[in-house]
């Protein structure tokens, strides 16, 4: 690009996400021919997506719906680094872009200038005509500073205005995540009080911008190549059982629940002709130990460390149903139309409390399959205060806390009804 633009911005401070600041930027982009009236055809679009796995699951939707919306378009998908194996091999984008950046950050000098190299160097060169961001969550203020800084004509987001709702009720802070934040923004998209689901606002933000909706489905996308893999690790060992994939992992301690319930519930099942795969990282190597010596060998395979994220997702696909906790692999048992079954730690009286905003249950119970979502009937200590206005419902971020009330029975009553449905 021109070194006289890359100058002209670097000589802007980013003066904590002020107007001034996207005047003066919008300046130099007008200047150098960014940001004027498209005429004709859209023809590059960017999406910019920068956080979790999970989130990125109930996205890919949206994504195939842009493609369908833009045919011809060269579209540009944007992901954490850690998120590029997942989606690598979306066949409704031209090309995937991995970038690694702080979940919450102040728009500092240093993180401002890192950004700017970026976009010289991996998107001015496309003129975006429209930056999509279809994420309504919180820490979104990077991807807006980005989307911004990409320097395409149009950028649809999500009014921030709830985000600040959710930010003072759970006493989070995140600099930038105010209503300043919409100014990054040409199209704020605002949802419906009574769109509580994550997965339906990520298409309402499509519906909001005036584009049409055909399929509100999720996918995963893995080759032959490694679905061929998997079966071979698992062989003949499954033959003639029902397949169970176990997922037991979760990033956040109060979503895990106990191994030790889980391979209770697990013996109850082996009556039913099971056969598990655990799946999982590194956070469950100790705990493969643990289900290894309760459960014959004859009846389970670890697939932890063992797999790629594409892999672990072929795995699924080939399971007659998915037991885990809600997290990236009970989304893409969802995506797969996999029957769920996921133990939560918020508290079914906690459910009605600012569903849109802090109810896990409400946002991300799974989209589109068979499920069974098992909670507590009410919190403990402090978490069945009604004034703790906590995400998720428990406060004991550290332990598996109000998730442990579930009783490994309540998994084996969700198992035998799914499987009745069948």
């Amino acid at each position: 690009m021109d070194d006289n633009m890359i100058e002209e911005m670097r000589a802007i401070s980013p003066v904590a996400d002020s107007p001034e600041f996207r005047e003066r930027v919008r300046g130099v982009f007008v200047k150098h021919g960014f940001r004027v009236e498209h005429r004709g055809a859209t023809d590059s679009i960017l999406i910019v997506r920068l956080d979790a796995l999970g989130d990125m699951v109930l996205t890919s939707g949206v994504i195939r719906e842009i493609r369908r919306n833009y045919p011809n378009a060269f579209i540009t998908l944007l992901v954490q680094k850690n998120v590029f194996p997942l989606v690598e091999l979306c066949p409704y984008v031209n090309e995937v872009i991995a970038l690694e950046v702080p979940k919450m950050s102040a728009f500092s000098e240093g993180l401002y200038y890192a950004v700017l190299d970026f976009c010289n160097k991996r998107l001015w060169r496309r003129r975006y005509s429209i930056c999509f961001c279809p994420q309504w969550g919180d820490a979104r203020a990077n991807t807006y500073r980005i989307a911004f800084l990409s320097g395409a004509e149009k950028i649809i987001g999500f009014n921030v205005v709830g985000n600040v709702i959710y930010n003072k009720l759970t006493r989070k802070v995140e600099t930038g995540s105010d209503e300043s934040m919409n100014g990054y923004m040409t199209e704020v998209v605002f949802t419906p009080d009574d769109m509580v689901r994550e997965a339906e606002r990520h298409f309402h933000l499509l519906t909001g911008a005036g584009l049409r909706v055909r399929d509100m489905s999720m996918e995963a996308w893995f080759s032959k190549a490694e679905l061929e893999n998997v079966r071979s690790m698992i062989g003949g060992r499954a033959t003639g059982k029902v397949i169970v994939a176990l997922g037991i992992g979760a990033s956040i301690p109060c979503r895990r629940y106990p191994v030790s319930q889980y391979v209770e519930a697990m013996k109850m099942l082996l009556s039913r002709n099971v056969f598990f795969l655990i799946l999982g990282g590194n956070d469950v190597a100790d705990d493969v130990v643990m289900i290894e010596k309760a459960i014959p060998a004859e009846s389970m395979m670890s697939l932890v460390n063992k797999t790629t994220i594409r892999e672990t997702e072929a795995a699924i696909s080939i399971s007659d149903i998915y037991v885990g906790n809600n997290t990236s692999l009970s989304h893409i048992a969802a995506a797969l139309k996999v029957p769920v079954i996921t133990p939560i730690q918020e508290a079914k009286d906690r459910e009605e409390i600012m569903p849109g905003y802090i109810s896990l249950y409400a946002r991300f119970s799974p989209w589109q399959t068979r499920s069974r979502v098992l909670r507590p009937e009410h919190g403990i200590d402090e978490c069945s205060d009604p004034q703790n206005f906590m995400y998720g419902g428990c406060g004991h971020h550290n332990e598996s806390h109000c998730i442990a009330q579930i009783r490994p029975e309540q998994i084996v009553g969700a198992y035998d009804e799914l499987m009745k449905e069948q």
